[in-house]
């Protein structure tokens, strides 16, 4: 780095928002003398640009202020420090780390009198350094730093933004899935600092905020409903020339069907996490009318079913009643049914606003009824499908609040009706779950009251994915279910790779709604970055400094990494412990060990788990069928009618076992990048993060011919196959060995057996 000990610079002056930049974003860095260096840049831009043009006339506080802060960062105080992996307090709603707002706060008070463009300008330069940086924790400070800032936003800078988070976010990957919070997040400050006007500036804010709605990731959707949560306090959505405009700016190839927003934040009540935050935006939206932002009239249906839990919940309690968050939301509700003209339900719930019923079972009878009187038959199926997908979420209370209203409503629907055909054991996959755990007996009470269900085409995998665990996610990503494979907290959504394609475009969609200022055609205006791992994620300086120090800092898989492994193969083989290892097992025992024999394990222990568990009750003998129909191997489907599935015997012999199918790569799950604008040959999001320290030897040369160097590759891959040859031949050996000690050991039992005779 640059001697920071000389004289001032000409080009000082200039460059100072990007100097400070770079000082930000390398003040945690895990070299200690690179954090030194940024500290050492600090001061002395401070002390040359500030402190040196000061003259008598100056205010001495400003002075002598100016000359404290550059002791203070010199001396190292804890507020001037934060730590690499500080990501800042998640109730700090830019959730920055504590010491980097202090410092940037005084940063510009010392420079802003003399610089007074820096916050601009110094804000677009971390939003540039933040969505092409190819170092993933540099972006993710620069995008703190920018939230630090907050500069007036324009349409260059959400651009960018937009443009990166279209190709991050619902990834998969961990450390994407951070970048893209980031970037939420960061969207998230700019809306809270926005007022009405300028939101309606950017209806792209709005519209992204909609598209990232359907994220397969529970943590990016709660920052998406902070996000809404927002929107909707300073947007007014019950304003018809407001909805009017944000509809004109609805993306013209937008993918799949915008029935409102009420619509994608419901499946927020499958999780005991996302519970809370969805039931507090269904309390905002409940008292705006309906329209096409929002919904239409059938929302009160699954706003009123969202709720229920909660209101039987209150409704036990008989000494205090309802909270009044639950009763301002019964109120809320209220208004839209007298907006949509449902007087039954209303007056229920006026009874349940004043605490007018006699029991929790007379409310949830009446309420019951209500529903029936004012949405059946025309909404049975997706109330009851709605119901039954509330079942993953991992409250206790709210389970059990669940499956007493499955009680009271499934005597009242028609499970022979066309819409139910062919569903299957997708349709009770939540309460087959429940089955094995300390639920089974309100589970067994609920099937009870299913009268049948048609077998469906997809039984078996149904049933793979109700009792089998979690490593089988990967192989029904894209499966066509109706609730998909529930996380601990009970979050699930059905296809993830297909919705994360959804998610990806038409954020992507949104983003070409910015209005730019006529870029050239032919540039891709969201280049595919290639993310570097972060390989100094260590908690001292000394594990980096021993890890720089070895070959395998490189990268496994890199031609010194094979040379020395190969170097101890002799060794490796000759190890006694490796001698005295078990033999190899056999293919049979290798299958039941591993994970891929998952799925043929479920096969066969499913019908025992449920049927151990449905004989607990003398009740489901109720009904007519067996589930083996569906199950066992059919004869082809147009041949026969549909058969018909009851859960009472799941007592079909195990299967025989089955080959599993090919679990769907990368290019497969990702979006389609001709619709993203970038080539289909190009690597997919999973692969964006790439090991930094993987480039060029920094040893050799540039002008160093290939006999010179001193990692010659011809000599290295001659090395190498000279030691993978000489291993392979010590493997063959000790194969050899064993079996002549294996020869010699049978012949001396059979020595002693003779002499025993």
């Amino acid at each position: 780095m640059v001697d920071l000990l000389v004289g001032p610079v000409p080009e000082m002056a200039p460059n100072l928002p990007l100097l400070l930049q770079v000082v930000f974003i390398l003040w945690d860095h895990y070299v200690p003398l690179v954090q030194e260096q940024a500290r050492e840049m600090l001061g002395h831009l401070i002390h040359e640009l500030i402190i040196s043009k000061m003259n008598k006339d100056s205010a001495p506080a400003v002075r002598a202020s100016s000359r404290e802060f550059v002791e203070t960062i010199r001396a190292r105080k804890p507020k001037t420090h934060w730590a690499y992996d500080d990501v800042g307090s998640s109730e700090d709603g830019a959730r920055i780390p504590k010491s980097m707002g202090q410092m940037v706060s005084e940063v510009l008070q010392i420079f802003e009198a003399d610089f007074p463009y820096l916050r601009e300008r110094w804000g677009k330069i971390a939003v540039q350094w933040a969505t092409n940086c190819p170092v993933r924790h540099l972006a993710c400070r620069s995008f703190q730093v920018f939230r630090c800032l907050l500069p007036e936003l324009d349409q260059a800078m959400l651009s960018d933004m937009l443009g990166r988070l279209s190709n991050t976010i619902a990834d998969n990957s961990t450390d994407i899935q951070s970048f893209s919070m980031e970037i939420l997040i960061t969207l998230n400050s700019i809306t809270e600092q926005l007022t009405q006007e300028g939101l309606l500036d950017f209806p792209q804010l709005f519209w992204c905020t909609v598209a990232c709605l359907y994220t397969i990731h529970e943590k990016e959707f709660m920052e998406v409903l902070l996000l809404l949560q927002k929107l909707l306090n300073k947007l007014d959505l019950d304003v018809k020339e407001t909805v009017t405009f944000l509809l004109s700016m609805y993306p013209a190839n937008w993918e799949g069907k915008f029935e409102g927003i009420q619509a994608l934040i419901v499946k927020g009540v499958r999780s005991s996490v996302s519970l809370a935050r969805t039931l507090e935006v269904l309390d905002k939206l409940s008292v705006l009318p309906s329209n096409e932002l929002i919904g239409d009239s059938n929302r009160l249906l699954y706003t009123l079913l969202a709720n229920l839990p909660r209101f039987l919940e209150g409704a036990d309690d008989k000494e205090f009643g309802p909270p009044q968050t639950t009763i301002k939301a019964a109120e809320s509700m209220l208004v839209m049914c007298k907006n949509d003209n449902h007087l039954e339900i209303a007056r229920v719930l006026s009874l349940y606003t004043g605490m007018r019923f006699r029991s929790k079972d007379s409310f949830r009878t009446q309420i019951v009824s209500a529903i029936k009187e004012t949405f059946f038959p025309q909404w049975e199926a997706p109330a009851l499908i709605f119901l039954v997908g509330m079942l993953s979420n991992n409250l206790k209370w709210f389970k059990l609040r669940v499956m007493e209203l499955l009680t009271a409503i499934l005597p009242l629907i028609d499970m022979r009706k066309p819409e139910f055909a062919g569903v299957g054991a997708d349709l009770i996959s939540p309460l087959l779950r429940l089955l094995q755990t300390e639920y089974c007996q309100q589970a067994l009470e609920v099937l009870d009251k299913v009268i049948l269900i048609s077998g469906g085409k997809m039984d078996r995998q149904v049933m793979r994915m109700s009792m089998g665990n979690r490593t089988l996610r990967k192989e029904y990503e894209r499966t066509e279910t109706l609730f998909g494979i529930p996380e601990d907290s009970g979050w699930a959504i059905p296809m993830p790779a297909i919705m994360a394609s959804t998610t990806r475009a038409n954020v992507h969609e949104v983003f070409y709604t910015c209005q730019m200022p006529s870029p050239p055609k032919d540039t891709n205006p969201t280049p595919d970055l290639q993310f570097q791992v972060d390989d100094y994620a260590y908690t001292s300086f000394a594990d980096r400094t021993a890890t720089m120090l070895s070959e395998d800092a490189r990268g496994e898989g890199g031609l010194g990494d094979m040379v020395v492994r190969l170097e101890n193969l002799d060794s490796f083989f000759a190890d006694e412990a490796f001698n005295g290892s078990q033999p190899p097992p056999t293919d049979t025992e290798s299958v039941h060990d591993g994970v891929e024999s998952a799925p043929h394990l479920y096969d066969s222990r499913v019908y025992a788990i449920l049927n151990h568990s449905l004989h607990r009750s003398a009740s489901v003998t109720s009904f007519r069928n067996t589930f083996s129909d569906s199950l066992s191997t059919p004869a082809p489907r147009d041949q026969q009618p549909p058969p018909i599935m009851t859960p009472t015997v799941f007592t079909a012999p195990p299967l025989p076992m089955m080959g599993r199918g090919g679990i769907p790569n990368r290019g497969v799950m990702s979006p389609d990048y001709a619709q993203l604008g970038r080539p289909a040959s190009e690597s997919s999001s999973d692969d964006e993060y790439e090991d930094d320290a993987s480039g060029d030897d920094d040893d050799a040369s540039p002008n160093m011919s290939k006999d010179d160097s001193p990692f010659n590759l011809e000599n290295l891959l001659k090395s190498a196959g000279q030691k993978a040859k000489s291993g392979m031949e010590n493997v063959r050996n000790l194969r050899r060995n064993r079996e002549k000690e294996k020869e010699e050991k049978d012949k001396d039992k059979d020595k002693e057996r003779d002499e025993l005779n």
